[in-house]
């Protein structure tokens, strides 16, 4: 019989560590992005002012109704501009927060924000967007000139993160975006010094000329790659068509299948001195072959645990055992899902999922750790007998 115990011993330790390292892959299934010079947009959260309305401006007189907020200055001159700052703006139900600013020839700066979207139409002026933090929303220009956009965080996470239609000598620079940038039907825009990330076009260059797309890293994370891998073969870094006289320079690309992807015509563009990395990721297939096998490995222990405990429960005892196989395979579910399907998710909604799963995972355990005690009561008992 001691040999039996120990059969059980050995039976349940094979299957807590096989567990062990399917949920460790699982957790470890996080963004993973090759080092880049580029530091994250850090928005000072301590001066924001939030407010739970969207900011409308239609014309040149609407700025007025934003006279007498902390958050609101200036004449909307050249040499003194509108500026709005330091706030941050809440959804309202299904609503997108943003600022939409329209018709208007006041000069204007919008910086040190938080929000959803911000649109930009029919401007004629400078204005500049800079130090900004959107998400779940594009930044939108049409129809404008003479604006910077510079140092934001993009966090679009479907579709584009960034978009010009029709727009003129307009420079973004050095913004983090997840998710890419569209340009059509523009002219001397100049994107340099950007990071963008998981985007299944990086830039998207249409009918637009005289264009600088220099100095920008476009890149894939692990996660990304796991997530879509059935279509990553169609990724592209720079996507262009019908367009001319472009200079496309010391761009860099990590993990993209294929840099570029040219379509119409396209006359005059001086595409040199890029430079593509390999993706020095775990690839997708080994990936997923590995886990199949751990999980079919956890899977016998399970059924040999399971067999362990029919046998040797009694009634009441072998429902616990039961339970915590159960437990386990589904806290194991979870995981292995989230990884594949939350990385979309905000680090604060991310945190909130950590601080849910931990008392389940510690639940588990303590039920786990009780299972082996009843196993090895059950076979002293055995042994006895």
């Amino acid at each position: 019989m001691k040999m039996q115990h120990k059969k059980y011993i050995i039976t349940l330790i094979f299957l807590m560590i096989s567990a062990s390292v399917f949920t460790q892959i699982a957790l470890n299934r996080g963004d993973k992005i090759i080092s880049s010079n580029k530091s994250p947009v850090i928005v000072n959260t301590a001066q924001l002012t939030v407010i739970n309305y969207s900011i409308y401006i239609n014309n040149n007189s609407d700025w007025g109704a934003l006279s007498g907020n902390s958050w609101f200055q200036g004449s909307g001159t050249f040499l003194d501009p509108y500026i709005i700052s330091n706030i941050a703006i809440i959804s309202y139900r299904f609503y997108s927060s943003r600022i939409s600013i329209i018709n208007t020839t006041a000069y204007f700066i919008i910086q040190n924000c938080a929000l959803d979207c911000i649109s930009i139409i029919n401007t004629t002026v400078d204005f500049i967007i800079q130090n900004c933090a959107l998400k779940d929303c594009c930044l939108y220009l049409a129809n404008v000139e003479k604006g910077l956009i510079y140092n934001n965080e993009l966090h679009k996470y479907s579709g584009d993160s960034l978009v010009l239609r029709d727009c003129y000598n307009v420079s973004i620079v050095s913004n983090n975006a997840i998710d890419g940038f569209s340009i059509r039907d523009s002219e001397k825009i100049n994107v340099s010094n950007n990071v963008i990330t998981d985007a299944y076009s990086g830039i998207f260059l249409s009918q637009s000329s005289n264009c600088s797309i220099w100095r920008n890293e476009i890149r894939l994370t692990d996660n990304y790659i796991r997530r879509n891998y059935f279509h990553i073969d169609y990724v592209t870094g720079i996507r262009m068509g019908g367009s001319h006289f472009n200079n496309i320079t010391e761009n860099h690309f990590y993990c993209i299948p294929n840099p570029f992807e040219y379509w119409g015509s396209n006359i005059g563009n001086v595409i040199e001195n890029n430079y593509f990395h390999s993706c020095v990721m775990i690839n997708p297939k080994t990936d997923l072959i590995v886990e199949l096998l751990i999980s079919s490995i956890s899977m016998v222990s399970l059924i040999i645990l399971l067999y362990v405990i029919a046998h040797n429960y009694p009634r009441r005892k072998k429902l616990v055992g039961i339970v915590s196989i159960a437990i386990t395979l589904g806290i194991m579910g979870i995981l292995a899902h989230g990884a594949y399907n939350w990385s979309f998710l905000w680090s604060w909604d991310r945190l909130m999922l950590g601080v849910a799963l931990f008392p389940l995972i510690g639940v588990n355990l303590a039920i786990l750790i009780l299972s082996i005690r009843l196993i090895i009561k059950a076979s002293s008992r055995s042994q006895s007998n």
